[in-house]
C-alpha cells in the first residue's frame, strides 16, 4: 500500500514538472506589446509596438475607443487605468512590456488640462440632466467605462464652452467656434479633436435627436 502510495505521488510530481514546463514553453512562445510614450502638445501619448497582428489590433480597438493608427504605429491618449486594463485584456495571450511608459509626463499634461478647463463656466440643470442621460445610454450599449469617461468629459466641456447657449440651438458653427478658440487655442491634439467630435456627433444623434451634419476638422481639414 505505501509503495503504490509513493508511485502515484511520483506520477503527480512527474506531471506537474510536465505542467510547469509546458506553460513556459507557451509564454515563450508569445508575443510581446511594448507599450512607449511621447508628449505633443501639453498631451501625453501612449504607442504600441509589436509585429503585425490581426487579432491583436482588433482586441486593442475593442478597449481602448481612441486608438489611432498612423503608418502603422497605434497610439491613444494616456489615462490612468490603461496598464491595468492592458494586463486583463492581454494575460495568458501576449507578454506586456510597459517599462517605456512615463508617469510624470501624464502629471504635467493632467494639470494644463484641469487649469484651461477650471476657467469654463458652470454648467445649468439642462446640461447635467443631458450628460446624466448620455451617460445612461453609452452604459445601455455597453461601451467600456473607459469610453464613457472620455465621451462624457469631452462633451461637458463642450457644454461649459456653450454654457450661455440652450442646447437645442446649438449648431455646426458652435463646433467650429469651439475647436477654433478652445482646443487649437490651447493646442490640443488632433486626438483629442476626434474624442470630442466623436462625442458630440454621438450625443446629437442618439440623445438629442438633432444631426450635425459635417463637423469641420480644422486641424486635420477633413469634414466628418
Amino acid at each position: 500500500m505505501c509503495k503504490v502510495f509513493k508511485i502515484k505521488t511520483k506520477e503527480r510530481f512527474i506531471w506537474k514538472v510536465v505542467l510547469f514546463f509546458l506553460n513556459l514553453y507557451k509564454k515563450t512562445k508569445m508575443e510581446t506589446l511594448k507599450l512607449t510614450t511621447f508628449y505633443l502638445r501639453e498631451q501625453h501619448f501612449v504607442q504600441f509596438h509589436f509585429n503585425e497582428n490581426t487579432d491583436l489590433i482588433v482586441l486593442l480597438k475593442k478597449q481602448i475607443p481612441n486608438l489611432t493608427e498612423n503608418d502603422g504605429i497605434y497610439s491613444c491618449l494616456y489615462y490612468d487605468k490603461l496598464r491595468s486594463e492592458l494586463f486583463s485584456l492581454l494575460k495568458g495571450k501576449y507578454w506586456l512590456d510597459y517599462s517605456g511608459l512615463n508617469k510624470s509626463t501624464h502629471m504635467t499634461t493632467k494639470i494644463s488640462l484641469a487649469h484651461h478647463k477650471s476657467a469654463l463656466p458652470a454648467l445649468s440643470s439642462e446640461h447635467l440632466s443631458k450628460l446624466a442621460a448620455f451617460k445612461s445610454h453609452l452604459d445601455s450599449r455597453r461601451y467600456s467605462q473607459n469610453t464613457i469617461s472620455v465621451y462624457t468629459d469631452c462633451l461637458r466641456t463642450f457644454f461649459r464652452f456653450h454654457a450661455e447657449k440652450p442646447i437645442e440651438q446649438i449648431d455646426n458653427e458652435d463646433v467650429v467656434i469651439f475647436n477654433t478658440e478652445y482646443i487649437l487655442k490651447n493646442n490640443y491634439s488632433s486626438s483629442f479633436q476626434n474624442q470630442v467630435v466623436n462625442a458630440i456627433k454621438l450625443f446629437f444623434k442618439e440623445i438629442h435627436h438633432h444631426l450635425i451634419a459635417h463637423i469641420y476638422r480644422e486641424h486635420i481639414c477633413q469634414y466628418v
